[in-house]
Parts: structure tokens; sequence; C-alpha cells
């Protein structure tokens, strides 16, 4: 078994590059070492299929192949870290204590691991994306910086800790009728209106990304791969072409793609339109399962998903015209 640092060390470093440049970066870094190099492209592919279809199986992975747990950090900056809300590819999310002014905050660290020049530049487009938006159903920026660890200086990005549950668990735990639905349904939708007339494109809304708060209200996080409309190429970030970013099931035709010209605000709104058919319906318009890639390309693109008055006829006339458009 190779050693869980190297492999989680050549893992983010190679998902910073274009899927052509991985062959040659890994046959440099490995240097022979076949076991270590079959390791790293086995969480390759996991990262790709889970990036499109779900991050459960990943997480499973990152575990696998992670190193040893760090102990939670006393402080970070001006926060005394007071427990971890969850981690992933980029870095670790944890519950703090700011100093002043006193609050809890959700603090985004960028990880160590993750600290490639293409993870700290999309790291600082998040910091300023979310700079600009001001709205309730948005979780607000409240301060960023760096501070100094035993890996050197690493971001962090404070944040308003919201208080909640995804909207799929908010749905499990409370069936909620209709009009609860469609109530925060229409939150979501006013909160990415208010990103879009802001210049930002967020490029993954899905259940994961919208919480709800214990009054029913609903707020959207994780502006990780946003898109700013009036920014630059280099600033943008664009996704390599024929490199995709988000999840299949909510993923706009265009996005599926992997041309990042195509994709502007109508590809936030066609996934706020599978949102709601899941959330209204209780199904997703299209089921992928363990179809291949390239079918499941085709019918985001090609199939026309049933209206959503064929599982509940309240759901039928404007609201399953909006919904089918």
């Amino acid at each position: 078994m190779p050693d869980p640092a190297a492999v989680q060390r050549l893992f983010t470093a190679a998902c910073d590059l274009a899927p052509a440049e991985r062959v040659a970066f890994l046959a440099e870094q490995c240097r022979g070492d076949e076991l270590l190099r079959a390791e790293v492209e086995a969480l390759l592919r996991a990262d790709a299929e889970a990036s499109l279809f779900g991050e459960a199986r990943l997480g499973e992975l990152r575990q696998r192949f992670a190193p040893a747990e760090e102990p939670l950090p006393e402080r970070i900056g001006p926060f005394r870290v007071l427990g971890e809300l969850g981690r992933g590819g980029m870095g670790v999310v944890y519950r703090a204590q700011q100093d002043q002014p006193s609050r809890e905050v959700a603090l985004k660290v960028l990880g160590a691991a993750g600290g490639g020049a293409a993870a700290r530049a999309r790291f600082a487009l998040e910091v300023e994306a979310l700079g600009r938006l001001q709205h309730p159903g948005i979780a607000a920026i409240l301060q960023a910086g760096t501070f100094r660890s035993a890996h050197g200086e690493q971001p962090y990005l404070a944040m308003e800790l919201v208080r909640g549950e995804p909207l799929h668990a908010w749905v499990r735990r409370t069936r909620p009728g209709l009009p609860a639905r469609l109530a925060v349904l229409l939150e979501v939708c006013d909160a990415v209106h208010h990103a879009h007339q802001k210049g930002l494109i967020h490029r993954d809304l899905k259940p994961g990304n919208v919480f709800v708060d214990p009054l029913g209200h609903a707020k959207v996080l994780d502006f990780g791969i946003v898109r700013l409309l009036d920014a630059d190429e280099d600033r943008a970030l664009r996704t390599r072409t024929g490199q995709l970013l988000g999840t299949l099931a909510y993923m706009s035709p265009e996005q599926a793609s992997g041309a990042p010209d195509a994709v502007d605000v109508r590809s936030d709104v066609y996934s706020l339109g599978v949102l709601g058919y899941e959330l209204l319906g209780e199904r997703l318009p299209l089921e992928f399962g363990a179809a291949p890639l390239t079918e499941s390309l085709r019918r985001l693109v090609d199939e026309v998903p049933p209206p959503l008055d064929r599982f509940d006829r309240r759901l039928g006339g404007d609201l399953a015209t909006i919904f089918a458009t």
C-alpha cells in the first residue's frame, strides 16, 4: 500500500491539471512506482465520477487515502476553533468563535493538500464573489485573510454560520406540504436572481447546497465554482474545455458539454428547474444510475422528462408548464 500522504498530495496536485497534462505529471512524480501511480489514477477516476453523479463515493475514497487525521487546531487567526463542520478535496469548514465581535462563524480553510495555484485562485474568486452578495437567502461573508500554519500561509474565509439542514434532509424530516415547498423554492430562486444581478453564476445548484433554517427559510451555500460574468478569462478561471464542474443530475446540457463559453445564467435557471422538479415531484427529471457518461450526456441533451402532473395532479397547469420549459 503506497504512503497515503503521497497519494493525497499527488491526487490534489493532479486535480489542478487538464486530463492531458496528468499523464506526464504522474510519470515524473511517481518515477516508476507503479503501485503509487495506480492508486492516484484510481482516485482521479473516482473523483471524476463522483463530481458528476454525487459525492458519497468520493468521500469514502478520500477517507481511505487521507493521511492520519490531524488534531483540531486551537486557533486560526482571530478565531477559536470549536469543531469541524465538514471537509472535502479543497479543505475544511470549522465552527469557530470570532474574538471581536464575539460571534460563531463557519470558517472555511483551504487545506494544505489543496493549495495549488489553481485552487488558491478559485478560493480567491469565491471570496470576491461572496463579497458582492448581500441577500438574506445567501450565507454572508464576514472576513477573509490568511494565517500561518505548519504548512505555510493558508487562506481562510469566515462566513455566517447557517443554522439548519440540507434541503433533502429537511424534506425527509418535516414532510412539508406543497405550499411550504413552493415557498422555499421561491426563496432559492430570489437568492440566485440576486447573484445573477451581481454578475455571478453559481454553477452547482443542488439540494446539498441549499440549507433550510429552523423557521423554514432557505439559504444558498457554496459558491466554490462560481463564475464572474464580467471577469476576463484568467480571473474567471473558466473550466478547461472537456472538464466538468458540478453534479450531472442538476447540470444544464451546455454545462455538461464542457464548453465554458456556452455557460451563462440560463445554466443556473436549468439547475433551479431540476431542483424544483425534485422538490415538488420527489424524483429527478432524469435518473442516470450507473449509465456510462456518454449515454448520460446524450439523454441529458435529447430526452424530455415526464411532466410533473404525471406524479401529482396538483402539479399540473402553470406549474407543469414552468418546469417543462
